[in-house]
């Protein structure tokens, strides 16, 4: 169901500038000991914790995702591998962030690549967000970001260790 929401705390503040830097070059990188994925050449990203809390009891404690921001780029990377979020689930998780990221859109664009699933918004704009995730067992990867092609771009390499 659409209505649960979800509230992440912390600091998912992206500095929005126009000029966005398009057809990236991209290169391999590791998260850890969790994942690797192609990010844009040079980027930097910034680890941080993102709490997650609820509002309607779904979640009965808070949670934390791990969170790799670059602002240059204007890329979020969110790692869940809390165990209420697996296949059966993940839709839900994709759809809470995406209007957590969007409030003002009620409608994207939903395409699923395998275990990839890619969520677009469907009015383009400066600071609307798309979102790619890919998920296998309980573990999940959300690439988040303006550039809609960069994000569907970097999805697709995401690989568990």
């Amino acid at each position: 169901s659409m209505n649960k929401k979800i509230i992440l705390i912390g600091v998912i503040v992206f500095i929005l500038c126009l000029g966005a830097v398009s057809a990236a070059k991209l290169d391999s990188k590791k998260f850890g000991d969790d994942f690797s994925i192609k990010v844009p050449k040079g980027s930097h990203f910034v680890a941080q914790k993102q709490n997650m809390s609820g509002t309607d009891g779904f979640f009965n404690k808070n949670m934390s995702l791990d969170s790799y921001v670059d602002n240059q780029n204007q890329i979020m990377i969110l790692y869940s591998s809390v165990p209420i979020f697996s296949e059966d689930s993940v839709d839900m998780l994709y759809q809470m962030m995406f209007q957590n990221l969007n409030p003002d859109l009620d409608s994207c664009y939903e395409t699923q690549d395998g275990d990839l699933k890619f969520l677009k918004p469907i009015k383009k704009s400066s600071t609307n967000m798309a979102l790619a995730g890919f998920n296998q067992g309980n573990k999940t990867v959300m690439v988040i970001g303006t550039d809609y092609d960069l994000v569907y771009d970097m999805g697709k390499t995401i690989k568990f260790s």
